[in-house]
């Protein structure tokens, strides 16, 4: 991998697996979006979503870190501060 991608590109990532996963239409997802509360998204649904972002992240993300992530905004700020961690 040559460059880490951009918080709008995890976003943009993000949103598409929403879309496939859960047939969610992409107007109605914003950073601002209630994963549980707007999208109705629970534990397992968290699992899957975990598990088609470790294709960009390449890294296991802890299910027990999912608990703090309300939105789609605080989704994509994690899996960008974990592209991150490595410094490169």
């Amino acid at each position: 991998m040559s460059s880490t991608p951009t918080k709008d590109y995890v976003y943009q990532h993000i949103t598409r697996i929403l879309q496939e996963q859960f047939d969610l239409d992409p107007a109605s997802m914003t950073p601002e979006t209630d994963l549980r509360a707007d999208l109705d998204i629970d534990s397992i649904d968290a699992v899957n979503i975990l598990i088609e972002l470790k294709s960009l992240t390449s890294k296991k993300v802890a299910i027990e870190n999912f608990h703090q992530i309300k939105t789609i905004g605080d989704l994509t700020d994690a899996v960008f501060n974990l592209l991150n961690e490595d410094g490169q």
